[in-house]
């Protein structure tokens, strides 16, 4: 009896141990896709027509074909951070390691890890970071119950655009427990909520945005 009692023990912590290895090392696959209307566009070339002083424009078909293409994101979670796979028609065009705890971007140049290109904390950055939440505003994506959330704030240096606020409005799941920094550059560390579909846009260019939605997770 007291073998099976000591068995039955090795193989509850066992099988905890596999769940805990399982949940650090998930991956999270994201599509990105770009969208402009001919409304952000114009509201675009306007942009760079008061920074170039009309020398640098560019017509709506290349524009549009340029911007408005599916990408995807891969999210590899390690034990202390966060490795990024940003593709690009294909190609990984950026690999970043998102610290868990803090806003350390770590930007490589190659696929070991071993050449640094640039890093900055993106927490630092800025501030007045607001975050409303409607759980009235629901959905249902890949199985998980979600609610809405949306985070704005103001970049302290906006480079001559005055663009308003960067808005994302989220639908997040309390069910998956890493921060929401760790697939979108939001600066501040929320690790309430997950968000499983993003849209981001800019307050005053009105007709461009950016959509990330999760459409598979591996344990």
């Amino acid at each position: 009896m007291k073998k099976n009692t000591i068995f039955l023990l090795y193989l509850l912590l066992y099988s905890n141990l596999l769940v805990a290895q399982s949940k650090n090392q998930q991956k999270f696959y994201f599509v990105k896709e770009e969208f402009t209307s001919r409304k952000g566009f114009e509201q675009m070339n306007k942009l760079l027509d008061s920074l170039t002083n009309g020398k640098r424009k560019t017509d709506f078909t290349s524009f549009h074909n340029l911007l408005n293409h599916k990408d995807s994101i891969i999210l590899k979670n390690t034990d202390d951070s966060y490795l990024r796979y940003e593709y690009e028609r294909g190609q990984v065009m950026n690999l970043i390691k998102v610290n868990r705890n803090n806003g350390i971007l770590t930007f490589f140049g190659d696929l070991e890890l071993k050449q640094v290109r640039n890093e900055f904390d993106l927490f630092t950055k800025y501030k007045n970071v607001d975050f409303k939440i409607n759980k009235g505003d629901k959905k249902s994506i890949l199985g998980f119950k979600c609610f809405k959330v949306i985070v704005s704030f103001k970049e302290e240096e906006d480079y001559g655009l005055d663009l308003g606020k960067t808005i994302y409005e989220m639908y997040v799941t309390k069910k998956i427990k890493h921060p929401v920094h760790s697939i979108v550059y939001v600066p501040k560390l929320l690790n309430d909520f997950f968000p499983l579909e993003v849209i981001r846009y800019e307050e005053k260019l009105v007709g461009s945005k950016t959509l990330y939605k999760i459409y598979k997770i591996e344990n």
